[in-house]
């Protein structure tokens, strides 16, 4: 069973992201098409430090950081549509999931051309 950590990524505490709802909206300090480069280099970083499960969502998709393996915690990513996953998908989330996960994406990873 997982348990989801709050706050957010430091790497989009840094870039000044999703202060309050959907930043990338909001008129001020950046663009939206900067925002969206900025939470891009978030999420490179992000994924180069831990791994990143993602949950289907809407047309879209859930993203949270493993913070912790055993117990398992996660952190909610707010990327692209900032959609969240429903509750239940987190209670039911467990370390063979994350390994599963892990296998998947190097798999495909390693199909990819260029």
């Amino acid at each position: 069973m997982a348990r989801i950590l709050k706050g957010l990524p430091p790497e989009f505490i840094e870039r000044k992201l999703y202060p309050y709802g959907d930043s990338r909206y909001r008129r001020g300090e950046h663009e939206w098409t900067d925002r969206h480069q900025l939470e891009d280099e978030a999420m490179k970083l992000i994924e180069k430090r831990t791994t990143v499960v993602k949950q289907q969502v809407a047309d879209s998709y859930a993203y949270y950081e493993v913070v912790k393996r055993q117990p398992l915690q996660l952190r909610w990513i707010p990327y692209c549509d900032a959609h969240e996953a429903h509750p239940a998908w987190i209670r039911g989330l467990n370390l063979a999931d994350v390994i599963q996960h892990e296998q998947w994406e190097e798999f495909f990873n390693s199909r990819r051309v260029g």
